[in-house]
């Protein structure tokens, strides 16, 4: 992160994993958005772990994640919740940075 103040942070980052690499994505994720957009690589959290890392302490953090990471991202940010996406999916987690 810039050095700065911050009120919120939003972020999508790429979160795509093996796991999900086995299943369909919906066309609108595999067809028209690069690769780099999509896939994280090992790590599938790695560089959602390395925002969080980097955000001030109590930082109010909404971040956008596969379904099956919701328990991890609750256990990563303080007081969190996760939000479900418009088909019913575990999507956005909301909490504070550590």
């Amino acid at each position: 992160l810039p050095p700065g103040s911050y009120d919120l942070l939003l972020a999508n980052l790429p979160y795509t994993d093996s796991e999900q690499l086995t299943q369909q994505l919906p066309p609108e994720e595999g067809l028209f958005q690069p690769g780099v957009a999509l896939w994280a690589g090992a790590d599938s959290l790695g560089l959602i772990r390395r925002l969080i890392d980097q955000a001030p302490s109590g930082l109010l953090m909404a971040l956008e994640h596969a379904p099956h990471h919701s328990p991890v991202m609750r256990e990563l940010l303080c007081r969190a919740r996760t939000l479900r996406d418009a088909r019913g999916a575990e999507r956005v987690t909301v909490g504070s940075a550590p």
